[in-house]
């Protein structure tokens, strides 16, 4: 029989030392992981994307002679989300596109009602400009919305 020598054992030593460490990891790694499972699953059950969904339509909208005033029809379809704001978006010629934020002060429609929305152009702000607001209607070529919602945090 041949003798090992320090150096052979040293070896063998650094080998099971690292696989020790790997399965210490990996026992590590299942606890965690069957410790946090079932809080997110419980979590996940909770969100509902249902709450997030509202449907908004545009039905119909003009801006009237002078230029001064949009009316926009709005339908809202069904969704349970507390709207906080709309926000009616308007496109002119160049691309520049303008924001008018309308409160929920002002009268958000409730689910499948449909509300008429007078906008004055004094207003509406650039979205990327301060010193660029409309100052009247003419050059818009398209209309817009989206919403705001209140989160369950009333955020």
């Amino acid at each position: 029989m041949k003798k090992r020598g320090k150096k052979e054992e040293r070896a063998q030593a650094q080998i099971i030392t690292v696989i020790l460490i790997i399965l210490i990891v990996i026992v590590g790694m299942v606890i965690v992981w069957n410790t946090m499972r079932p809080l997110i699953a419980r979590t996940a059950e909770r969100i509902s994307l249902s709450r997030l969904k509202i449907d908004l339509e545009i039905e119909s909208a003009y801006i009237n002679e002078e230029n001064d005033a949009a009316f926009v029809s709005v339908k809202r379809g069904v969704g349970k989300a507390e709207l906080t704001a709309l926000k009616f978006i308007f496109t002119d010629v160049n691309g520049k596109t303008y924001i008018y934020k309308y409160p929920v002060l002002s009268g958000i429609p409730d689910e499948l009602e449909t509300k008429v929305y007078k906008i004055t152009a004094l207003g509406v702000r650039n979205q990327n400009s301060d010193l660029d607001d409309l100052w009247d209607f003419v050059y818009i070529v398209s209309i817009g919305i989206s919403f705001v919602v209140r989160s369950s945090y009333g955020k």
